[in-house]
């Protein structure tokens, strides 16, 4: 498990705005470059499938293949991250209040109604609902490394002041406490139409998933976080 989450947070992955076509389905532009071609080499890029999921968009994601560097990536629509069973944000036109996260992947901590899906023979099963909150804790940097913290609450634009009481909050450990942490900080954000490219940073930030890119229509592919610190890996400046 541990190096299953590790691979996955060193994993870079890509986004793409999907759009319904004549044919009412929904589709995306097929990227002329993926990440892996950060390191100079143009790529090849075939759409190798569209692959429903059984949790996740409503609709096929398109999975491209690369010729030239031999990997695959598939392409999730903005307010996704990778193998999120939700979306990371609301949609934008959610509105406010912390009801907007309830569909989010912070389901978890903003509303009761869990209970339910995870009662079994008059038992709870607590270690579901802890490990997503616990989740959906690391991803707002309510866990781990304080200088790591702080540069998740300056990508989400978090007041630094309340931000600290939040982590505090989090880190008492009872589950009660943890859903008031990570209320407190959901309440504290705006849900705007760039809310989703503050929330991939941060999870990269965080070390939840790798780094985020982002297929503009048209023709340019845009860096959202800066290249990992790591020998061997291409410096590309990254979006604004």
């Amino acid at each position: 498990m541990e190096k299953r989450t590790q691979k996955k947070a060193e994993r870079e992955f890509l986004i793409c705005d999907y759009l319904e076509d004549e044919t009412g389905k929904m589709r995306c532009e097929k990227p002329k470059m993926l990440p892996c071609g950060a390191d100079g080499e143009p790529c090849q890029v075939w759409i190798h499938d569209w692959r429903a999921r059984v949790e996740g968009p409503e609709f096929k994601l398109m999975i491209v293949y690369c010729k030239t560097h031999d990997r695959y990536f598939t392409v999730y629509p903005p307010g996704w991250g990778p193998y999120e069973r939700t979306r990371v944000v609301p949609e934008p036109d959610a509105g406010g209040g912390i009801e907007a996260w309830d569909e989010a992947l912070f389901h978890s901590a903003v509303s009761d109604s869990w209970l339910g899906q995870y009662e079994c023979d008059g038992k709870t099963n607590w270690h579901t609902h802890r490990r997503r909150l616990l989740h959906g804790g690391k991803l707002l940097g309510l866990m781990g490394d304080t200088g790591v913290a702080e540069e998740v609450s300056a990508l989400l634009e978090v007041p630094l002041a309340g931000y600290v009481d939040a982590r505090r909050t989090f880190g008492c450990g009872e589950l009660s406490f943890q859903r008031q942490a990570v209320q407190s900080v959901l309440e504290s954000l705006a849900v705007t139409e760039r809310l989703w490219r503050q929330m991939v940073r941060a999870g990269c930030a965080a070390g939840v998933w790798g780094r985020p890119w982002y297929w503009r229509p048209g023709g340019a592919l845009e860096a959202l976080f800066r290249a990992p610190e790591r020998v061997g890996v291409s410096s590309v400046a990254a979006g604004k």
